[in-house]
């Protein structure tokens, strides 16, 4: 007797148009890093840290852990950074590159805090990960489909118990990079983040009893979501480029503008074989929200300034688009 496969078994191929950040609900704090000249950012194992260090000075380290200031040890971590470079290679959890801005607010921070002056604590929104390994969960891909499904007006009994989607692979150690992002009406966050271009795979899996859903249907759907929030990006741009205009100010046009090509751009993605996704955090309430939780839910007339806010999201230099753009090709398998 021969059984037929219950799935349809589908290889993505995935690669970021935008940086994303997939959050693991973990903040890193300022003493539980280290960044070396080289803009080397190591994320300690603090326990065999501190155990090294330690025999390497035992009186000034043991008074600082019993003091319990935690801005004192990390400025005498800092100071002895270039001595400790051989224990630090060898009591890492992992490291990234960090952005040149992150590196000046590191400095600054640090300079601050020997002056005794206010200072950014620098916490890091760390990436999801499993054993120091970062990858992107298949529940995240697989909530970022529903939304665009059940918005494109898609309904079926128990569908999303016959829907999977797997974890991607893991990213390489050197894949993530920590940044500096601005929030409009927000303080600057930092975030490790996975860079534009960076690559990964994961599998989608639909019951074969689900005969009128196929990887086409599926991809149909989500393009025609994704297109249809873009467009409404546009059509608050163009609001805005108005208003700029009205008052004036060139920068802010010539700023909207480029925005504005560089969406229509984005928008492209969304026609032919491969499939638009918007992932994780920044990205905007629209690609993570159903409709009828937000009354509001995409009116420009509920902003009631001339600041682009939608997403709040954006970065401080020429590459303003919205965080976790994705665009997928599938392949079955």
């Amino acid at each position: 007797m021969t059984f037929e496969p219950v799935n349809k078994i589908y290889q993505v191929e995935a690669t970021c148009l935008t940086p994303v950040h997939i959050s693991s609900g973990d903040e890193i704090k300022s003493w539980e890093y280290i960044v070396t000249d080289d803009k080397t950012f190591y994320r300690l194992d603090l326990f065999a840290f501190f155990k090294k260090i330690i025999d390497k000075n035992p009186d000034k380290v043991w008074a600082l852990l019993e003091e319990g200031n935690l801005i004192k040890i990390r400025n005498f971590i800092y100071s002895q950074r270039e001595k400790l470079s051989g224990i630090l290679e060898k009591t890492y959890l992992y490291k990234n590159k960090v952005s040149d801005k992150f590196y000046e607010l590191y400095e600054k921070n640090i300079s601050d805090q020997q002056k005794h002056e206010e200072s950014n604590q620098l916490i890091i929104k760390e990436f999801i990960r499993s054993n120091n390994e970062p990858f992107i969960p298949g529940s995240s891909i697989k909530g970022a489909l529903r939304t665009a499904l059940e918005n494109s007006g898609y309904k079926e009994e128990n569908f999303y118990r016959k829907f999977q989607v797997k974890d991607s692979n893991f990213f390489t150690e050197n894949a993530v990079n920590v940044e500096v992002i601005d929030r409009a009406n927000s303080v600057d966050d930092q975030v490790e983040l996975i860079p534009s271009g960076e690559k990964f795979n994961f599998k989608i899996k639909i019951d074969k009893r689900l005969d009128n859903f196929t990887a086409s249907k599926l991809r149909k759907k989500v393009n025609n979501f994704m297109k249809e929030k873009i467009s409404k990006y546009e059509k608050n741009l163009i609001q805005f480029k108005k208003l700029a205009k009205k008052e004036d100010d060139s920068d802010k046009v010539e700023q909207l503008a480029d925005l504005q090509n560089k969406l229509s751009t984005l928008k492209n993605e969304t026609e032919g074989k491969q499939m638009l996704l918007n992932l994780g955090f920044g990205g905007g309430y629209w690609y993570k929200s159903l409709k009828e939780r937000h009354p509001d839910w995409g009116n420009v007339e509920s902003y009631k300034n001339s600041k682009l806010q939608i997403p709040r999201t954006w970065w401080r230099d020429e590459s303003r688009l919205p965080l976790g753009f994705v665009k997928c090709k599938l392949r079955k398998k």
